[in-house]
């Protein structure tokens, strides 16, 4: 059945809030009565777009109430009659009289068709593509989903437009494992992208080594573009070229928000971009990373408000491409991605297991939701033994933690994060979490026997010493300060499987030159002899704060444990004037300055690892670092000299210290050793590896 407005379109309107509710009661319609005399009478009159059905037709539906009309006073303004085959709402006929038009009664009915079937998938409808109300779909949340030849003796085509209620379904479970990063293409860059012939820098996003870094994707607003080209086939063929990428279909509630957002950043948007604008706001609604065109225009007038509202990058074809380069050549770990967020852990009881294991099930390597459920369900049930932990990341749970504590060390029996942007951040964080309470308390090993860990989990195991053994994954921990063969000793004590030990212990070398890299296998055990160089460096309250130690900020409302937890590694940039000598690799023990009145200020508060000392222009070192966040442009910038000079010193695996090393405690420990200088820590200094001991000693008050 066609579907249509009666008589031609008015001039549509730009905004969204154009499309809110008339505030017009909608009703079902009764076969008795004056609306239904009424809904025929409009029908009647609008045969020639939406074509003829019989009275009973009307009357069918009516008792089964799926007719329904939107009323001004007594006055029908418009119906939609639909059916309510398979799991979806079919539209058969939506008419609006004349009279009528631009008050929102269309999206009224249309909503009203929603709230009564939640259940179903969406709503279906096809429409003549020469029909005015061809225009209108897309603006009401639809999207096509196809075309036919209608059964007319004209034969003209007819797009399927269907509108998703956002229930996921097998495809978008599925879709959640994809683990690489979202790059969306406009309508713009996917014309020039399938067009038969194309400029060498086109010709690159259509390279097989882009795949492996970057999924690639449009949004169904270029299907909406597809369908106003005027030669079928070569709509076929456009069409068929998009069935080779990702489709993103967002429900509407997810990127209407960020339509009318970007509108209200850019009030002067002409009306012809309303097509663009859906593009980016569906681009912000799946959390994609960049989205590339070839508009110039568009990408200079959007882009700001893109990456305010989301971290949406509008790139052109050759900045995505070096981009996605830079990305293949370095970390995936981009504290960055998850910046201006609220991240949160809380317990999961029994009462707020709802998706979780929809939410959490890796499809990808085979495991069956009933399975996960399960295992949420019973860890839920033991509450006294099992810890079951969500990370929510702006109140969307984004990570799932659940272990127990054994007599030989933490077990953890889930470890998932959820595919979207900072999911490689939050794998890796849970890891260091999962470490971290195996430390604190005082424990030698942590197994991961998750059967099915997440890929962004997977793939960060080893960045966190985690070794695969038979049964999952494991890492030992170390205490104390020695030798390497010390360490080894030590190792060899821990109660496990030999088989077990020589798999972690495989990369335990005597070389010298692995010390450093033992103590972030090994931690939070300290090898001496090695002629590892400690460091002592002032920081300012305020950067010590955002850097690492979540305790200084103890005074304020918000607790910002978790947002912290997040920066696995760190980079901090002072004058490169008056370095002390910083090289790496290194320990660097953080002096705390401030006042008094400064909680926890004017101390030596934990340790790091230095893995890199760089002095370059500050824009260089932004741009190279940006990506583990805390910093912007201006701070950087704030700390060069005169000639732009920046020193940037880049750090990992923070030990925050259990009792702080108060300033006159550090001059008194000075002192008494030989090999150290005294102290006026305005700069970094170099300590000798005594102080460094005793300094680690009072710090997390264990006798080595």
């Amino acid at each position: 059945m066609l579907l249509g407005y009666r008589t031609s379109l008015p001039r549509l309107p730009m905004h969204s809030d154009e499309w809110q509710s008339c505030g017009m009661p909608v009703v079902v319609v009764e076969e008795r009565g004056h609306t239904f005399g009424a809904v025929l009478a409009l029908a009647k009159t609008s045969r020639q777009t939406v074509g003829f059905l019989p009275d009973s037709a009307f009357r069918d539906r009516a008792r089964q109430g799926t007719l329904l009309a939107v009323m001004d006073d007594d006055v029908v303004a418009g119906y939609v009659l639909y059916d309510l085959p398979r799991d979806e709402a079919r539209i058969v006929q939506l008419v609006v009289d004349e009279a009528w038009r631009g008050r929102g009664f269309a999206h009224d009915l249309l909503e009203e068709v929603a709230r009564r079937h939640p259940a179903r998938s969406g709503i279906l409808l096809y429409c003549r593509n020469d029909f005015p109300a061809h225009q209108i779909w897309p603006r009401l949340g639809f999207s096509p989903f196809g075309e036919r030849i209608g059964r007319s003796i004209e034969g003209k085509p007819l797009t399927c437009w269907w509108k998703s209620f956002g229930h996921p379904n097998l495809l978008t479970l599925i879709d959640r494992t994809d683990s690489r990063p979202t790059a969306v293409l406009d309508s713009c860059a996917f014309f020039d992208v399938i067009a038969p012939e194309r400029d060498p820098v086109i010709e690159q996003l259509r390279s097989d080594w882009l795949g492996e870094h970057v999924r690639l994707a449009i949004t169904d607003e270029v299907l909406v573009d597809i369908t106003k080209g005027r030669d079928s086939g070569e709509r076929a063929r456009e069409r068929a070229a998009a069935a080779f990428f990702t489709i993103l279909r967002p429900s509407e509630a997810l990127w209407r928000p960020f339509l009318d957002a970007l509108k209200e950043a850019n009030p002067e948007a002409p009306e012809k971009d309303e097509s663009d604008l859906r593009q980016i706001a569906r681009g912000l609604a799946v959390q994609a990373s960049w989205l590339v065109t070839t508009d110039p225009a568009l990408q200079h007038r959007y882009h700001s408000a893109a990456e305010r509202l989301g971290s949406l990058r509008i790139v052109r074809p050759e900045q995505f491409l070096r981009a996605i380069d830079e990305l293949a050549r370095s970390d995936w770990y981009r504290p960055v991605e998850l910046a201006r967020t609220t991240v949160t852990s809380r317990e999961v009881d029994a009462t707020s297991l709802a998706d979780l294991a929809e939410r959490f099930v890796n499809h990808k390597d085979g495991e069956a939701t009933r399975t996960v459920r399960k295992l949420i369900t019973q860890a839920a049930s033991r509450p006294q033994e099992v810890h079951l932990q969500s990370i929510e990341i702006d109140g969307v749970p984004r990570g799932l933690l659940c272990y127990l504590l054994t007599d030989a060390g933490l077990r953890a029996e889930l470890v998932r994060v959820s595919p979207g942007k900072g999911e490689y951040v939050l794998g890796r964080s849970l890891l260091r979490k999962l470490r971290e309470e195996t430390m604190a308390r005082h424990l030698n090993t942590l197994r991961v026997v998750d059967r099915f860990p997440s890929p962004a989990v997977r793939r960060s195991m080893h960045s966190e010493g985690l070794e695969q053994v038979d049964d999952g994954y494991l890492a030992l921990s170390a205490y104390g300060c020695g030798s390497l063969g010390e360490l080894r000793g030590r190792l060899e004590q821990i109660q496990v499987l030999p088989r077990e030990r020589e798999q972690v212990m495989a990369s335990l070398d005597d070389d010298e030159s692995f010390a450093f890299r033992a103590e972030a296998r090994f931690a939070p055990y300290r090898v001496l002899g090695t002629g590892i160089p400690n460091f002592v460096v002032p920081i300012r309250h305020g950067w010590a704060t955002s850097l690492f130690d979540s305790r200084l900020a103890a005074e304020q409302l918000f607790p910002r444990e978790w947002d912290l937890g997040l920066r696995r590694e760190l980079v901090y940039y002072r004058h490169p004037r008056n370095g002390g000598g910083l090289k790496a690799p290194a320990r660097i023990l953080w002096y705390v300055s401030g006042t008094q009145r400064q909680p926890g200020g004017r101390s030596i508060r934990g340790v790091s690892l230095l893995n890199e000392v760089l002095v370059a222009p500050a824009n260089h070192l932004f741009s190279r670092f940006e990506q583990l966040g805390v910093y912007k442009k201006q701070d950087v910038e704030a700390s060069a000299s005169k000639d732009r000079q920046v020193m940037a010193l880049r750090f990992s695996d923070t030990e925050l210290f259990n009792s702080p090393v108060p300033l006159d405690d550090y001059r008194e420990i000075v002192s008494a050793s030989r090999g150290s200088r005294s102290v006026v820590l305005r700069s970094p200094q170099l300590i000798s590896e005594q102080v460094f001991v005793e300094i680690h000693r009072r710090g997390t008050g264990q006798d080595d």
